[in-house]
């Protein structure tokens, strides 16, 4: 399974780096999100952070985070591809 290829590396250390960078967008895809959804992002309410109206905010700027992080995570890729 050691096939050497272009540059002495082999597939079984391409596959384990792939892996790694797999699980680390992962976690940045699941995490980052809502970290930065805590903040409260542009939500307001005249009833407080308890209220449904604020809480429907939170998950809308929770999908709008998860799309930006997906997007902007892809640019990156790309780029250093």
């Amino acid at each position: 399974m050691h096939v050497p290829i272009e540059r002495g590396t082999t597939v079984l250390t391409e596959f384990r780096g792939a892996l790694a960078t797999f699980l680390t967008m992962a976690y940045i895809l699941a995490v980052n999100p809502r970290i930065l959804a805590d903040s409260g992002g542009p939500c307001e309410s005249e009833d407080g952070p308890f209220s449904t109206e604020y809480e429907l905010c939170l998950e809308e700027v929770k999908r709008q985070f998860v799309v930006s992080t997906a997007l902007t995570s892809m640019v990156a890729c790309l780029v250093m591809g």
